[in-house]
């Protein structure tokens, strides 16, 4: 249950010096995540049809053993 005695005390608890930011995109922070992003994709690209086909070949010997 709030009171108005409550709400004091949150304000009190929040006494800074700067206003309080308010949240929007970091396009910085995007930029370095594509990046990042990127070569992993080229790196890992190139393996994903071995992976596949270990799938497949470690279904398809489950399947055959019973």
């Amino acid at each position: 249950m709030s009171t108005s005695e409550d709400d004091g005390a949150i304000e009190e608890a929040l006494r800074t010096v700067t206003p309080l930011s308010t949240e929007r995109p970091n396009l910085q922070m995007n930029v370095v995540g594509y990046l990042v992003l990127l070569p992993i994709l080229f790196l890992l690209l190139p393996l994903l049809p071995f992976a596949v086909l270990y799938l497949v070949l470690s279904k398809g010997a489950k399947a055959l053993r019973g």
